[in-house]
């Protein structure tokens, strides 16, 4: 009962005292992937990682990104909670709040200002097949005017082969104007041994102007003396049309654990953020 009310106060009270972003430190030190499932991270890629949850708790994330050429950044910080003791039905909710400056697909600078309500549900459905959707309530600034919308994701993860574990979603499914396009995901993880963790992702957008664009992630996680995680990324932006790659590192303990990522993208401007995390168990 007490964990419950926890959560619950997490859930209504810290959106009222922060701001967040839609980048994790964990998901972006890989360079984007884990849509086969990170149990930890429902809320930034496929929305079935959290009905693979054990435990509940608490995080904090803040975002600081760089356009060195053009001396522009930002700021962006996310909250959430995460219930993983249901067995019923596990879930996730975060408030999430970025104010930066983008280089769009063109080359051009442009200005992200937006805010997030978001909640993750999961659960296994049939044997190894995990199902999850995510619902967002979005709302974007445009100078003075604001845009606010309903969106949202649908996935799954399910074991594949000889230890691959695979993922499917369906991301942005309402296609709304002011929000990036309706995309397919998949991906592929596999323990490779001797702590080490392989990721692969693969996007490709189905409506609008982008329609076929194809983009792509791949990362690595090795875990080091037991409590460290050294991670590593390259990627490519299908919607943005931007390369790039990442680099990471968590200190994991018992009742928490603090996580960094530094992701660079493009050359001329080239973006650079860095990316900082906590987790407490509740």
């Amino acid at each position: 009962m007490t964990r419950n009310v926890i959560l619950l106060l997490l859930g209504v009270f810290l959106p009222a005292l922060s701001f967040a972003t839609a980048d994790s430190p964990v998901v972006q030190g890989l360079g984007g992937a884990g849509r086969a499932g990170i149990p930890s991270e429902a809320l930034f890629t496929n929305p079935a990682s959290v009905g693979l949850l054990n435990q509940s708790y608490s995080f904090l994330m803040y975002e600081k990104p760089r356009i060195p050429e053009w001396n522009a950044g930002g700021r962006a910080y996310s909250v959430g909670a995460y219930d993983g003791t249901n067995e019923a039905v596990k879930g996730a909710f975060g408030f999430l709040r970025t104010s930066r400056a983008r280089v769009d697909a063109a080359g051009r600078q442009g200005y992200e200002d937006r805010s997030e309500y978001r909640l993750a549900l999961g659960r296994p459905v049939w044997s190894s097949l995990v199902m999850g959707l995510q619902a967002r309530y979005v709302t974007k600034r445009t100078g003075a005017e604001e845009t606010s919308f309903f969106d949202g994701n649908v996935g799954a993860i399910f074991p594949v082969y000889a230890g691959f574990t695979g993922g499917l979603t369906y991301e942005n499914i309402m296609n709304k104007e002011a929000n990036r396009p309706p995309t397919v995901g998949a991906g592929l993880t596999y323990n490779l041994g001797y702590g080490l963790q392989a990721y692969a992702d693969g996007t490709r957008i189905m409506k609008g102007p982008s329609k076929g664009q194809r983009g792509w992630s791949l990362g690595a996680e090795f875990s080091l003396a037991g409590d460290f995680r050294l991670r590593g990324g390259r990627f490519q932006d299908g919607y943005r049309r931007r390369n790039g790659w990442s680099v990471g590192l968590s200190w994991v303990g018992p009742r928490a654990s603090f996580d960094y990522a530094m992701r660079t993208s493009g050359a001329d401007p080239k973006e650079r953020d860095h990316i900082f995390g906590m987790t407490v168990a509740l």
